[in-house]
């Protein structure tokens, strides 16, 4: 297998000085051999180059997101432009070195790796609750300040149908507008009202 290049020497010494939390590298060459190693897990983030020997622009951030979407990805590569940098994120990677820096300043590479886990794992969370409404067996109706219907999950759909055209007339819209009339003048955010 290839030699890594003396920048990717650099990046493993200082993978290689993280003491807490311990790292392991495994190192692979080409886009393919990572995506194998990928699919046998035990990977917890994975560092590219966005120029590898059998893929180029954002091809690997998006193959390996394609394979793993909970996988933090970091990219490290020689180009330095804001241009770069936002069509990086835009991809789904969490953070964009150039492999000059991380040689200059030794704990910036610790810091991303840390940084990306955390910040993948807070996206992770955040899109399962976010589809939470969809999947709850339970009716969930939001309102707005004036008591009018604005969303409705699945569970409402199928419980109150009358309701996913506005509800006019139906007598739990009713409800829903005495409920905001009342949050409005007691000047409060909730209220906790059993509906029957």
């Amino acid at each position: 297998s290839a030699q890594p290049a003396s920048t990717d020497l650099a990046v493993q010494a200082a993978i290689a000085r993280i003491k807490q939390p311990s790292y392991t590298l495994a190192w692979e060459t080409s886009l393919t051999g990572g995506l194998q190693r990928l699919s046998g897990g035990g990977i917890d983030l994975v560092l590219t180059d966005l120029h590898l020997p059998d893929s180029t622009g954002f091809g690997p951030v998006k193959q390996i997101q394609g394979q793993c979407p909970t996988m933090p990805v970091v990219v490290l590569t020689a180009s330095d432009t804001e241009e770069l940098h936002s069509l990086v994120f835009q991809q789904g990677a969490q953070d964009y070195l150039v492999k000059g820096y991380v040689q200059v300043y030794p704990g910036l590479l610790e810091r991303a790796m840390r940084y990306a886990v955390e910040r993948k794992r807070a996206e992770t969370e955040l899109a399962r609750l976010a589809y939470f409404p969809e999947q709850t067996p339970d009716p969930i109706i939001e309102t707005d300040g004036a008591g009018t219907i604005t969303y409705l999950n699945p569970a409402a759909h199928a419980h109150f149908p009358l309701l996913s055209g506005g509800g006019k007339g139906h007598p739990l819209a009713q409800s829903l507008r005495e409920t905001a009339e009342v949050l409005e003048r007691n000047g409060t955010r909730s209220l906790v009202r059993e509906v029957v």
